[in-house]
């Protein structure tokens, strides 16, 4: 397998696995091809997610609004999916050298971020304004972006995390990732109490709970025996699936329209039981390690970054003709991201704008 068939949504290289440090050689392992088909799937989610439209300008809660509020459910996962997927690639107990870690990283993040940072900027209604740097502190420049900016952050905190994996046990590992997500849970609920808006953090503090789901990922990617069966890990994400419609439907009577959103965050609770369930669904899937290894999701997961980057421009552009976003963008959508990032990734040198 190639080594760009290994890198996938988050831009990792085939050293993934690696805790970085000093001095070992570095050691290659299988490759698990469950990780692939989690990327393509999330990769899926997130358009899914951004055609999806939004619960607040449905006043009624008919069909429409109910609809709406189990897609967005369903797909809240995207993103803590990916982070899980990091996480269990580049937190283990292999080492490579310190300045090599962080160059690998570099060079994957940094040509994307301020490549489409520029790019979403300029077609933005605002253009190239003096909100940009603004912007950057909280981390978005154009909405999507913030992913690259914690991504960012992960990377320059991952060897710490690996220092953590470790020297503590299992438990004590899960205590801190529930810690970190937990506690970031609680700040946005005080600001929606109290405030009535979510607080407007420096991006770096948005890295917060996403360090939690990447050890997370890691111990379940370590500890989950392939022999167990995936149909429990399946009922729990569907029950959370469930539990969401409802929850913002009476957070909304009762509160208004900001309280919901605070279970669609990447630290409710809701989206951590969604999230670690599917991820240890498709692990446990003796069919999403074989599929993962074939030719097509190889490639789905070499281009998911592609996609992440390139879809909301695509978005823009029907909005354009359409005035709104609903669902049936999310086919033509997802597949002309497909073709562009295979386009720029056949390209030397245009490559890196999409992690490649």
């Amino acid at each position: 397998m190639s080594r760009r068939a290994r890198t996938g949504a988050l831009p990792v290289s085939r050293s993934a696995g690696r805790i970085p440090g000093r001095g070992r050689r570095r050691v290659k392992r299988p490759w698990d091809g469950s990780l692939d088909v989690l990327r393509a799937g999330a990769a899926v989610l997130v358009v899914l997610l951004h055609c999806s439209g939004s619960l607040r300008p449905l006043a009624e809660f008919g069909p429409e609004w109910w609809g709406t509020a189990l897609l967005q459910a369903f797909t809240r996962s995207a993103v803590p999916l990916f982070v899980m997927i990091s996480g269990a690639l580049l937190i283990g107990p292999e080492t490579e050298n310190l300045a090599a870690f962080y160059r690998r990283r570099a060079s994957r993040i940094l040509v994307p971020l301020i490549f489409w940072m520029l790019f979403y900027q300029l077609i933005s209604t605002r253009g190239l304004s003096g909100r940009i740097v603004a912007t950057i502190y909280g981390g978005t420049p154009y909405p999507h972006l913030w992913y690259l900016y914690m991504l960012l952050c992960l990377y320059f905190v991952l060897p710490a995390v690996s220092a953590a994996y470790r020297s503590m046990n299992r438990g004590w590992l899960v205590l801190l990732s529930l810690g970190l997500i937990g506690s970031t849970f609680l700040s946005y609920a005080y600001n929606l109490l109290v405030f009535h808006r979510f607080p407007v953090l420096f991006f770096p503090l948005k890295t917060i709970p996403f360090i939690g789901y990447a050890l997370i990922g890691k111990v379940l990617y370590d500890a989950l025996p392939r022999t167990r069966s995936s149909a429990p890990f399946w009922l729990a994400g569907a029950i959370c699936v469930a539990a969401y419609p409802p929850l913002a439907a009476a957070c909304r009577s009762t509160t208004g329209f900001g309280s919901y959103a605070l279970w669609q965050t990447p630290a409710s609770p809701l989206v951590l039981l969604e999230s670690t369930a599917f991820f240890s669904a498709v692990l446990l899937l003796p069919a999403a390690r074989r599929l993962g290894l074939t030719r097509g999701f190889r490639l789905l997961g070499q281009l998911s970054f592609g996609v992440y980057l390139i879809h909301p421009f695509l978005i823009w552009l029907l909005k354009q003709c359409w005035k709104t976003a609903p669902l049936w963008y999310a086919g033509p959508v997802l597949l002309l991201s497909l073709a562009a990032a295979f386009g720029i990734s056949r390209v030397p040198g245009v490559r890196k704008i999409i992690g490649l």
